[in-house]
């Protein structure tokens, strides 16, 4: 079990909610938008807390590119399913500087010392049709284990946009799935987004008995305020008591789970490959 916040740098109150989150409760791993504004006080919770996987959390909305594209500077401000239509309508000179920015944001992190532990995108864009293949290749480039995919088999009780959200996200997951290298690791169980913004204790003790065999990856969105930034329907501060509602310890004994950060998932994942070969049997794990 690989929990994942999501946003990590893009305010002061994220980054520090993060790291109390990973310290007293069940957060493994953050995503680090490295274009956002805290991204400096990120790497500064990355750093004074080793244990914590950072992934790369690739972004074009709400944040100042890397490159000096006049076209992914003009996704700035736009909505995401505008961004979503723009990229996708791009010509291939403008697809080519969407590629360049990601591969800057990757590179921008490998170079603070950090070996990226995961890769993803606000707001899900990384599974855009457009550029999911380079999402692939940066990953098997820059040595990063394991690449999101948001297709969540889960139904909560949400309205409509939310609902058709969710769809479109696993639709897009499914006609893209020839793209994936399978070099590339993906968890087995994705959850979260549903109710991004407001899992509460209920939601996350269903995700944590659903949970089967295999690395199951949940993600959060946790702040100290509800201000930071805001979003309607999001209460950061609550998703922060929902996940420090249990330690990783209380959280491993309940549900019978492993909460371990995305670079161990992969070692354990190598373990049960290795030792499946030498047995010709596929063992039975606990999460």
């Amino acid at each position: 079990m690989v929990v994942t916040a999501d946003d990590f740098g893009r305010s002061d109150s994220i980054c520090h909610a993060v790291e109390l989150a990973f310290r007293e409760g069940l957060v493994t791993d953050a995503s680090l938008m490295v274009n956002a504004g805290s991204r400096d006080l990120g790497l500064e919770v990355a750093r004074r807390n080793p244990g914590l996987g950072i992934g790369v959390h690739l972004a074009f909305q709400d944040v100042e590119p890397l490159t000096s594209s006049k076209f992914v500077s003009s996704l700035r401000q736009l909505s995401h399913g505008a961004v979503f239509l723009r990229m996708l309508f791009a010509g291939p000179s403008q697809i080519r500087e969407v590629r360049a920015e990601m591969e800057a944001q990757v590179k921008w992190l490998i170079d603070q010392d950090i070996r990226p532990s995961h890769i993803n995108g606000h707001n899900h864009l990384h599974i855009h049709p457009r550029i999911r293949r380079t999402v692939s290749q940066l990953a098997l480039k820059y040595d990063i284990p394991w690449k999101r995919t948001p297709h969540e088999r889960n139904f909560e009780k949400v309205g409509f946009t939310r609902r058709f959200q969710q769809i479109a996200l696993s639709f897009f997951c499914k006609i893209t799935a020839f793209v994936i290298d399978s070099r590339v690791q993906i968890p087995d169980q994705f959850f979260g987004f549903a109710v991004s913004g407001r899992m509460n204790r209920e939601h996350l003790a269903k995700y944590l008995a659903k949970a089967t065999s295999g690395i199951t990856e949940i993600i959060c969105h946790v702040g100290l305020l509800d201000d930071a930034p805001s979003i309607d329907g999001y209460s950061w501060s609550s998703e922060l008591n929902t996940v420090t509602t249990m330690s990783k310890q209380e959280a491993e004994d309940a549900f019978n789970v492993n909460v371990v950060g995305f670079h161990e998932a992969a070692r354990l994942k190598a373990s049960w490959k290795s030792l499946g070969s030498r047995t010709k049997t596929h063992p039975q794990f606990a999460n």
